[in-house]
C-alpha cells in the first residue's frame, strides 16, 4: 500500500497531534497517584463515603490516566503506517 506524499504527511501530523494530547494527559493525570510518607512507606487515605460528584471526577480520572498510554500507542502506530506507507525512491 501506497500512500500520496500529501496523505503521509497528514499521518504524521495526525500522529504527532495525538502523541502531544496524549504526553498532556500523562503528565497532568498519571496512571497512579501514590502518596509515601517520610519514612517511604505507602499511604491509604480514607475520607469516608464519596459523593456523586466525587465519584465523577474520580472516574473521569481514572479513564483519563489509561487513554494517555493508550493515544500514544495509537500515535505510534500511525508513524509507523505513514513510514511504511511511503511510495519507494526510485
Amino acid at each position: 500500500m501506497t500512500l500520496t506524499p500529501m496523505a503521509v504527511r497528514r499521518l504524521y501530523i495526525a500522529a504527532l497531534c495525538i502523541g502531544v494530547v496524549a504526553a498532556l494527559l500523562m503528565t497532568f493525570v498519571p496512571p497512579s497517584i501514590t502518596h509515601y510518607t517520610k519514612e517511604g512507606g505507602g499511604v491509604l487515605i480514607l475520607f469516608g463515603a464519596p459523593t456523586t460528584k466525587g465519584k465523577f471526577w474520580g472516574q473521569l480520572q481514572w479513564f483519563l490516566s489509561y487513554l494517555g498510554p493508550a493515544l500514544l500507542g495509537v500515535s505510534f502506530l500511525l508513524q509507523l503506517l505513514a513510514i511504511l506507507a511511503q511510495p519507494a525512491k526510485q
